[in-house]
């Protein structure tokens, strides 16, 4: 932007910045921030500065604070929790409910988006012609009824009720608006654009004049060659321009959280050869690789669900739910940190390469019990008995201590107690 934070805010003190993404958002105030201490000021005021999200949550809030039959906002993991009850009740559906959630949800959130009437009988004959599709909408009506009967709401949902209330003047704005690092727009986002813009409450952001750049198009036999062709490359650029003290060099990567490891390996390799690859110690700990005086910086940092010993606790706790796919329960059957694991390694690993040729793909503990072998019952077959017997003697009511008492019972039957759990942690970190 040609104008800094501190001149708009200076000239629209009641303007509401609203972007993309909660990253911009962060980074967008911490810049305010620095033009505030750099101009000598002690105090501000805090700008309005907030994603996309969090403004439809916001301006969802006020508009029902107050109401008697308020509907209740289902979290992300709720929402996929009763994608799945619904796919997994599908006795012909023999898929990963989790990914397929995942994927159901994103295809409603699409619908919605483009304003898609699903009412519409000429719209849902082209379901019909697809297998997938006819599930899938079978699947969303089920979805959508269970929203309507217990008053439930999803963020696709409220974020169209929200445009809604808003276009129709039933919700009313009263503070101009920004909108930031917005690519595109949904059609349902640039029918609330045209509605604030012909309420002069749009500001529309000026851009940098930035130079011309040039596009080149380079081939990669495979995404390892495309990341070691994209180091090199940068790594020559850095040893060019970098002592004339040129801006950092920046890297957009799709899915990063996905390809971190690997992009962070290749990276590593090329910057620091004499490293050589990462232990085997040091992939299992997490450390991440990156030296202290790394050149480079991974924006993203880890989930804390992608430290080894936080993932098999949860591994452990997705064992009681109704149902969990194979692969959680591997992990767990295949984890360090569970008792015995270094002493029964490969009677594990055994056991895990049996039950992958019997099970399928989401399977229930009691299920799975049945296709454990029966002589000898192994130490890891008592951990999954002691689990059920436990799981059977639940009342799905109860408090949140309860349930943390309840948890802290089942990471002990597999040997994680709060003391094991200390030590682990302190290994983890050495």
């Amino acid at each position: 932007m040609q104008q800094t934070l501190k001149e708009i805010f200076a000239h629209q003190p009641d303007l509401t910045v609203i972007t993309a993404t909660n990253r911009l958002s962060r980074r967008l105030l911490h810049e305010y921030n620095q033009q505030q201490l750099a101009s000598g000021e002690t105090a501000w005021a805090t700008p309005d500065i907030l994603s996309w999200s969090a403004w439809i949550q916001r301006q969802w809030q006020l508009g029902t604070t107050g109401s008697d039959n308020a509907q209740v906002v289902l979290t992300n993991t709720q929402l996929l929790q009763l994608w799945q009850s619904i796919i997994s009740s599908d006795t012909e559906a023999l898929v990963n409910t989790q990914a397929t959630a995942r994927k159901a949800h994103a295809a409603r959130q699409q619908i919605i988006d483009y304003n898609i009437d699903l009412a519409d009988e000429s719209v849902r004959q082209w379901f019909v012609y697809d297998t997938d599709a006819s599930r899938w909408l079978d699947w969303h009506q089920r979805y959508v009824k269970q929203l309507d009967e217990r008053n439930w709401l999803d963020e696709p949902a409220l974020t169209q009720s929200l445009i809604n209330a808003i276009v129709e003047r039933k919700q009313v704005l009263s503070r101009p608006v920004c909108w930031l690092g917005f690519d595109t727009l949904t059609p349902l986002q640039h029918r609330l654009k045209v509605f604030l813009q012909a309420q002069q409450l749009w500001l529309e952001p000026t851009e940098d004049e930035q130079p011309a750049g040039s596009i080149s198009l380079y081939p990669a036999a495979d995404p390892e060659q495309e990341i070691r062709d994209c180091a090199q490359w940068v790594r020559e650029q850095f040893e060019q321009r970098w002592h004339q003290g040129d801006k950092p060099i920046g890297i957009v990567v799709p899915r990063l959280d996905q390809n971190r490891q690997q992009l962070e390996r290749v990276f590593r390799q090329v910057f620091y050869p004499q490293d050589g690859l990462s232990s085997i110690r040091e992939q299992q700990l997490h450390t991440q690789g990156i030296r202290p005086d790394s050149v480079f910086n991974l924006s993203l940092g880890y989930s804390l669900d992608q430290e080894p010993l936080v993932k098999a606790i949860l591994n452990i706790l997705a064992l009681c739910r109704n149902t969990f796919t194979y692969e959680e329960f591997s992990q767990v059957l295949r984890a360090p940190f569970i008792s015995g694991a270094s002493e029964h390694r490969s009677i594990r690993s055994l056991l895990d390469q049996r039950l992958r040729q019997k099970v399928t793909a989401d399977i229930s503990l009691h299920a799975l019990l049945k296709f454990m072998p029966s002589e000898p019952p192994g130490e890891f077959q008592q951990y999954l008995q002691q689990l059920h017997s436990l799981k059977q003697s639940w009342n799905s009511l109860a408090s949140a201590q309860t349930w943390v008492d309840r948890f802290q019972q089942c990471l002990a039957i597999f040997g994680l107690t709060t003391s094991s759990l200390q030590v682990q942690t302190v290994y983890q970190h050495q």
